[in-house]
C-alpha cells in the first residue's frame, strides 16, 4: 500500500495571526490534533497489523508530531522505520505573513487560478509539483530496488493538504482542473492505495479515512470518498478547438437558429453564489458542481443563454462580469436565461 496522510489540527489552523511571529515549520499540534493523529494511528495500525511500514515525514513541527502520534498505535514505536524527507514539506507560503496581505493572496489566487499563483517570497503548488517530482524519482528507485518486499510493504507518507493534493496529481497525472476539483484533506485524513497485481496504483480504488469526533467526545475513523469541491469547475479552463472567428460563427449561427424558439426563465441566486460561467456569446458552458445555485432544484444547464441580470439586458460577451459582480454585491440576484421551452 501507499498511504498518504495529512498533519493534525496545528496551532496555525486555529489562529492564523500566528504565522505573523512563528515560521509555519515550527507550529505545533494542538490537542484536538494529538488526539485526531491517534485516531488515524489506531486506524493505520488496523489497516497495516504486522505487515512491514515504511515512513517518510515532512520535517515540519506538526507532521513530526503527527508521526509520532500515530507511532504509539505500535506496540513498540521505537522499531518504526522512519526518515525526514524535505522534499514532502508543505507549500511555502513565504516567511512571517501578514494576516491582511494573505487574506488579499488568497483572494488574489483564486481570481488567478490557485495551481500557478505563487505567494510572495513563497511557492504556487505547481513548484511544488516539481518539487516532488524528484520525490518520485527516489520513490520509484526504492521500489526499484525492493521489489521482493512490495507485496506487504505499506508506505507511509505524512505531509500536508496541498503536498498531497500535488502528490496525488503527479501520481495519476490528473490535469490542472482535476486538481481544482478536491477539497482539501481533512486534518488526521489519510488516502490509501492498495497495490495491484500489475504493479500499478489506481485512483479507481483510493479510498480516504477521517477522523471524526463522536458525541460523547471520543474519535472514530471513517472511510470516505475523497471530498469534491462544492464549487468544483470554477478553475476550469476553456480549451478552444477552432479560432476566435470560427467559434464566434458558429455560436451566432446557432443562436439565429434557436431564438425562435427559445422561452425567459429568471431564477434567483444566493449572494456570493457563482454557478456557472459563460462563453463570448454569453452561452453556459462550464456548470460549478454542488453550487446551491437557485431557488428551485432544477439548477442551470449547459446551453442556456444569459439575457437580463438583475433585469439589465447583457450584452454579448458581458455575461461572466456581469453576473459575478451581481454574486460579489452580497445581495441575493435574478438572471434571466434563454432556454428551450
Amino acid at each position: 500500500r501507499l498511504i498518504l496522510v495529512r498533519h493534525g489540527e496545528s496551532e496555525g489552523n486555529i489562529d492564523h495571526t500566528v504565522y505573523q511571529s512563528v515560521a509555519d515549520s515550527l507550529l505545533h499540534l494542538t490537542p484536538r490534533g494529538w488526539d485526531q493523529a491517534s485516531c488515524a494511528g489506531i486506524a493505520l495500525r488496523e489497516l497495516i497489523g504486522d505487515d512491514q511500514v515504511k515512513f517518510q515525514v515532512s520535517p515540519y513541527v506538526r507532521t513530526r508530531e503527527t508521526f509520532n502520534a500515530i507511532a504509539k498505535a505500535w506496540p513498540d514505536p521505537s522499531c518504526l522505520k522512519w526518515a525526514e524527507d524535505p522534499r514532502l514539506r508543505e507549500q511555502d507560503f513565504g516567511n512571517f505573513q501578514d494576516v491582511a496581505q494573505m487574506q488579499n493572496c488568497k483572494e488574489e489566487s483564486r481570481r488567478f487560478g490557485p495551481f500557478y499563483y505563487r505567494m510572495p517570497n513563497g511557492e504556487s503548488p505547481a513548484d511544488v509539483f516539481d518539487r516532488l517530482s524528484t520525490f518520485f524519482e527516489s520513490m520509484y528507485r526504492f521500489w526499484d530496488r525492493h521489489q521482493d518486499r512490495l507485496e506487504t510493504l505499506n508506505h507511509v507518507l505524512v505531509c500536508h493538504g496541498v503536498t498531497i493534493a500535488v502528490f496525488l496529481m503527479r501520481m495519476f497525472k490528473y490535469s490542472v482542473d482535476d486538481f481544482h476539483k478536491y477539497e482539501n484533506f481533512a486534518n488526521a485524513e489519510f488516502c490509501v492505495m492498495e497495490r495491484l497485481p500489475a504493479g500499478r496504483y489506481s485512483h479507481e480504488t483510493m479510498y480516504c479515512v477521517r477522523p471524526c469526533r463522536q458525541e460523547d467526545g471520543s474519535w472514530l475513523a471513517v472511510k470516505c470518498p475523497r471530498s469534491v469541491r462544492k464549487d468544483a469547475g470554477r478553475f476550469d479552463r476553456a480549451i478552444h478547438q477552432s479560432s476566435p472567428q470560427e467559434r464566434m460563427e458558429s455560436e451566432r449561427e446557432k443562436r439565429r437558429y434557436s431564438k425562435n424558439y427559445l422561452v425567459a426563465l429568471e431564477k434567483e441566486f444566493k449572494p456570493n453564489v457563482l454557478a456557472f460561467i459563460c462563453n463570448e456569446v454569453n452561452r453556459v458552458e462550464t456548470l460549478i458542481e454542488g453550487a446551491e445555485d437557485s431557488d428551485d432544484d432544477n439548477g442551470v444547464q449547459r446551453d442556456w443563454y444569459v439575457a437580463k441580470v438583475n433585469g439589465k439586458d447583457v450584452t454579448e460577451g458581458a455575461a461572466n462580469e456581469e453576473v459575478e459582480a451581481a454574486s460579489v454585491s452580497g445581495n441575493a440576484y435574478k438572471v434571466t436565461f434563454m432556454v428551450p421551452p
